[in-house]
């Protein structure tokens, strides 16, 4: 078992905002558009971790927010990061649910100029990467 070289804190911010014009199809009228965006950051502290997002979905002039938080501990083991969600609270309504779940990610340390970067990726959901600089 290996332990992170780096301790991070509010490490990766993934900043997006995907939105579709939709049209309808038999008139070719407007009907609106569609949106999402989130924000995401990663505390590593010892073997505990902290995960929080937040963001907007939905049509434009009817957005639903969202903000959560997970917490739990982490072991890396080579280059894997197993993480072990213990608790998920949504910060809208203030409620906290326990989990056990579990979050498989491959890693690996890329170093730019003056700087290392966490590479991480979900083995479950390959799409799902994050790239986490130290702040």
């Amino acid at each position: 078992m290996m332990r992170l070289a780096f301790y991070y804190e509010k490490v990766d911010t993934i900043k997006s905002a995907p939105g579709a014009q939709m049209y309808q199809t038999s008139t070719g009228n407007y009907a609106g558009m569609a949106l999402a965006s989130a924000s995401n950051s990663f505390t590593f502290s010892g073997n505990n971790f902290s995960f929080f997002t937040q963001g907007s979905t939905g049509m434009v002039g009817s957005s639903k927010v969202f903000q959560e938080e997970e917490k739990g501990n982490f072991i890396l083991n080579n280059y894997t990061l197993v993480t072990n969600i213990t608790s998920r609270t949504d910060q809208m309504t203030n409620t906290t649910t326990t989990r056990q779940e579990q979050i498989e990610y491959a890693v690996a340390f890329k170093y730019a100029k003056n700087s290392s970067v966490l590479f991480m990726q979900n083995k479950r959901s390959s799409g799902l990467k994050f790239n986490l600089v130290r702040k």
